[in-house]
């Protein structure tokens, strides 16, 4: 299908060589470890006729094979969501994905509680922040999600914000490298 945009979403299940056979592979062979090795052979070739686009949340699995310079060319970092980003996201997963019953009347007040308490979260964060909350909503019987419900479970979100705050430092110190 050359030439062609290919994109790979999560990368770092195909890039991480060192993860144990179970990990990477579906069923009865290591699946994944072949397509890895495949990849990698087809990203040295000097007559590709593809643009690899791939994403990750977590660019420390990622084989050093894999980021060698011919292979993978241009790391951009992306930083988490900002107050806006993060807003639109939550309507995303409240209104537009999903329909997720809360109060008209309430629904600002709770967007505006969420956004501000999830800095240096990242979409898909905010998404499983809001499945939770109705999750939560529909055990206690409740026919809305609640600011409650919101508070109840971002209590119970265990993320190392220190690290979060670290990653998006080492991020920005790229970006200055790359752009300069």
């Amino acid at each position: 299908s050359a030439p062609c945009l290919l994109g790979i979403e999560e990368i770092d299940f195909l890039g991480d060589r060192r993860a144990a056979p179970t990990e990477i592979s579906s069923g009865g062979g290591d699946t994944s470890g072949r397509m890895f090795s495949q990849l990698l052979e087809y990203l040295g070739r000097e007559d590709k006729k593809a643009i690899l686009v791939a994403t990750t949340n977590m660019p420390e699995k990622l084989d050093e094979d894999f980021l060698r310079s011919g292979r993978i060319d241009v790391v951009i970092p992306m930083l988490y969501p900002d107050t806006e980003a993060r807003k639109q996201i939550f309507e995303v997963h409240t209104r537009i994905k999903r329909k997720v019953p809360i109060k008209e009347e309430e629904y600002e007040a709770i967007r505006d509680y969420v956004v501000l308490r999830t800095m240096n979260y990242t979409g898909a964060d905010i998404e499983e922040l809001v499945k939770r909350a109705a999750r939560e909503a529909y055990i206690n019987k409740a026919k809305q999600v609640s600011l409650n419900d919101f508070k109840e479970i971002l209590d119970l979100f265990n993320i190392d914000m220190k690290r979060r705050a670290q990653r998006e430092d080492e991020f920005l110190k790229k970006a200055d490298r790359l752009c300069s």
